[in-house]
């Protein structure tokens, strides 16, 4: 299974998906915007090609993909771009600490609660210390403002 998410630039997991690991990322994120609009989505080198751009315009969307290293970057600063990506790669680091890629269950129910539990908690804990540093993706000040 993989798990996809749709995370805001203050580090909250606002929708996810699980997917077969046969379905191409691109495709299931289409499939989440159905639920609601996005109007920007920053992907990694999974989202790169001018038809899936194109499809993502037809919705009012637009979509930035980081190229890949061996790829022309055209002139294009990238930087406001990746500092943006590592806000979503810090969310799943901070989910990888939960255990959410150890899951041992074999019931898709089991699983799919697993991790709604996993991503309510990371997002309590995240709200919580956002009421200390409002910018911050330091789930564990969370943990210290729900102990006081």
């Amino acid at each position: 299974m993989k798990f996809h998410a749709i995370v805001s630039q203050s580090g909250l997991i606002l929708d996810f998906v699980l997917s077969s690991t046969n379905f191409h990322d691109a495709k299931v994120c289409e499939d989440c915007l159905t639920d609601f609009h996005i109007p920007m989505i920053i992907g990694d080198a999974g989202y790169i090609g001018k038809a899936l751009r194109a499809r993502y315009a037809d919705k009012s969307v637009t979509l930035l993909a980081l190229p890949r290293k061996n790829m022309s970057k055209q002139g294009i600063d990238f930087r406001p771009v990746k500092a943006i990506r590592k806000t979503v790669e810090t969310v799943f680091s901070g989910l990888q600490n939960f255990g959410i890629e150890r899951l041992t269950l074999h019931q898709i129910t089991s699983i799919t609660s697993r991790i709604l539990l996993t991503v309510l908690l990371y997002n309590l804990l995240e709200t919580e210390a956002h009421k200390v540093e409002p910018r911050t993706l330091k789930w564990t000040k969370g943990i210290h403002v729900l102990m006081k």
